[in-house]
């Protein structure tokens, strides 16, 4: 028996959408890609544009299946890869809208994903 992951808990908070198969709330759908790993344990696989995928404890790092869900960026944000990076705070010169989406207010510039 484990405990529902944050991202996966209904509304009613009283249960868990990983519980149905497709993992629903009342009919209504839970934001990410969820499946589950030969332990069985339920992981969050993806999440989408204009999210970030939340899995592990802070400051550690560690992997944290109760602390799992994808968290809306705000509108000042951006973030390319849900998967691999945090929502970042639109830089100067930059048009964001919460999402991968980037305009650009300085004509002629460019920009690129560094790791």
């Amino acid at each position: 028996c484990w405990t529902c992951p944050l991202g996966a808990v209904c509304a009613n908070a009283s249960s868990c959408a990983l519980r149905l198969d497709p993992p629903s709330c009342g009919g209504t759908g839970i934001v990410g890609t969820w499946g589950s790993v030969a332990d069985g344990v339920a992981r969050l696989l993806a999440c989408p544009s204009g999210y970030q995928m939340l899995n592990s404890t802070v400051p550690r790092g560690a992997f944290s299946h109760d602390a799992q869900q994808c968290a809306k960026c705000q509108s000042c944000e951006y973030n390319v890869d849900p998967r691999a990076y945090m929502c970042q705070a639109c830089a100067e010169g930059m048009v964001c809208n919460g999402n991968e989406t980037v305009g650009f207010v300085t004509a002629g510039s460019a920009w690129d994903v560094v790791d």
